[in-house]
């Protein structure tokens, strides 16, 4: 019996080291599989924050391109400061968050160097105030699509609250004087070019449609100047008729319905166009 006792002792022994690495494994793949459920939620999480980062960068970018379109496709000197600035600063803020996204990418501190000074400069040159005339119908549909822009923007930072109601109306006020200066330009190239072909009846009536726009609407901005020199142009344009036509009727001709449409509604557009923001949000 002591015997069989003895023969017993290893075998429990035997069982419970048995037993024993038998708990160790299960322990062991429990551990592993748990290290495996970690990594991929730690890799895809990562992966995750990945994509998120690359595509809050791809937004920036595009809105870079978006602010630097408006920026060069103004004339030097055509904005007011006011709104160059608004625009400069906008763009520094979108630097600034690329370069802390990106801070190895050293073109972006580059850029707020450069966009410092800009801003510099046009606060230096606050007081002025150009008067940029627009030469051909390729820089006008091109300063239009800019301050089209512009307008859309400027509706978005009042509603999200990052201007005040007055500041937005300010800039709005200054955004329909722009365009009643092109308005102006575009009748005054259609004069000029009319009276290049020997046409002074319709470059006559060119420069009266400008004259009566400045003159509706003087108080936007100030046309003092510009209304004399056209009215000093169309009183030699009508001396000229006058000599041509000895005493013929001169009544001039309308400029064709598509193009007076075209011109007289500029300001119309913007405001049609405005609602549009919301569906385009080009800035968010």
């Amino acid at each position: 019996m002591l015997q069989g006792r003895r023969l017993q002792l290893p075998l429990l022994k035997l069982f419970a080291e048995t037993a024993m690495s038998s708990v160790i494994v299960i322990a062991v793949i429990i551990i592993a599989l748990a290290s495996l459920v970690s990594y991929a939620f730690i890799s895809q999480t990562l992966t995750h924050k990945r994509e998120q980062q690359e595509r809050i960068i791809n937004s920036l970018t595009s809105k870079t391109r978006s602010f630097k379109f408006m920026l060069s496709g103004f004339p030097q000197g055509f904005l007011p400061p006011e709104l160059t600035l608004l625009i400069q600063k906008s763009l520094l803020e979108i630097y600034s968050q690329l370069t802390e996204l990106e801070p190895a990418n050293i073109g972006h501190r580059g850029e707020i160097q450069a966009l410092s000074l800009q801003m510099s400069e046009t606060r230096r040159q606050a007081t002025r105030r150009s008067n940029i005339h627009l030469e051909n119908h390729q820089q006008i549909s091109e300063v239009k699509a800019c301050l089209e822009e512009l307008h859309k923007y400027i509706f978005q930072l009042e509603e999200k609250n990052l201007i005040q109601r007055e500041s937005a109306d300010a800039h709005r006020a200054s955004i329909r004087e722009l365009v009643v200066s092109i308005t102006v330009d575009s009748y005054a190239i259609a004069g000029k070019q009319a009276f290049e072909r020997d046409k002074p009846r319709l470059a006559l009536h060119s420069f009266n449609l400008a004259l009566n726009l400045m003159q509706r609407e003087r108080k936007l901005g100030n046309f003092d100047q510009r209304i004399i020199e056209l009215q000093h142009q169309c009183a030699e344009l009508s001396t000229k008729i006058a000599e041509q036509t000895e005493g013929e009727n001169t009544a001039a001709p309308s400029l064709d319905t598509d193009t007076q449409s075209k011109l007289e509604s500029e300001w119309d557009s913007f405001e049609h166009s405005s609602p549009d923001w919301k569906k385009k949000q080009l800035y968010d």
